[in-house]
């Protein structure tokens, strides 16, 4: 599963998600701009952010099934190591909607491993 193959309001909500993520340590650094952007153009250009879910709760409910609650957090995590540290703020937001999404610990070990693989090389 690719982020185009979410429909419209996962996109939305992720797009959301991955704003949450890059600025809930206090700092945007280009590497997560850079990324947003890549997000941004896959997703495609009738996407927007919803501020609501940035600086609130998330619709966790529109991820119902285990590909796209582990696509989301591939994506997550993916941000939250592009700028080469892992904040304490960000590992609670992605605990957090791990926990709603029903995500296992186990599940969400092996997707944060992926993801700090690939960010790393």
């Amino acid at each position: 599963m690719n982020l185009s193959d979410l429909n419209p309001e996962q996109k939305n909500t992720f797009l959301s998600l991955a704003h949450k993520i890059a600025i809930v340590d206090g700092k945007v650094v280009p590497d997560e701009v850079v990324l947003i952007n890549e997000i941004t153009a896959e997703l495609g250009s009738d996407v927007s952010v919803i501020a609501e879910e940035v600086y609130g709760n998330v619709r966790t409910d529109l991820f119902g099934d285990t590909d796209s609650q582990r696509l989301v957090l591939k994506w997550l995590f993916r941000i939250a190591f592009s700028d080469a540290h892992f904040h304490i703020d960000e590992v609670s937001v992605i605990d957090a909607l791990a926990k709603d999404l029903g995500t296992t610990d186990d599940d969400v070990a092996r997707i944060k491993e992926e993801a700090r693989l690939n960010a790393s090389g």
